[in-house]
């Protein structure tokens, strides 16, 4: 090919692609969503045995303070309930 062919033909691309304003939004939002990507990536990096810990301490806590709400209410049908009645009701 000749070179006069080619670097026009560049030449000509790179004012088609200046010039054209398609596609310009989507471009800046997938930059703005990459570098906050790499910002969260970043932060769990720098942070994550912190986040870690603290996630388990409230985990812990959530387990210790939180009860089960049905742990202490439940018998197996058929069986007598602690007050001394039948777990069907009745007296």
């Amino acid at each position: 090919m000749n070179f006069a062919i080619v670097s026009a033909y560049c030449a000509n691309t790179f004012r088609r692609l200046r010039d054209e304003e398609e596609g310009l939004a989507l471009t800046e939002y997938l930059l703005l969503l990459g570098l906050m990507v790499g910002g969260v990536i970043a932060a769990v990096g720098a942070f994550g045995g912190a986040l870690s810990s603290g996630w388990t301490d409230w985990g812990g806590w959530a387990g210790a303070t939180i009860s089960d709400p049905w742990a202490d209410n439940f018998t197996d049908p058929g069986t007598t309930a602690p007050t001394g009645t039948t777990a069907g009701g009745g007296t």
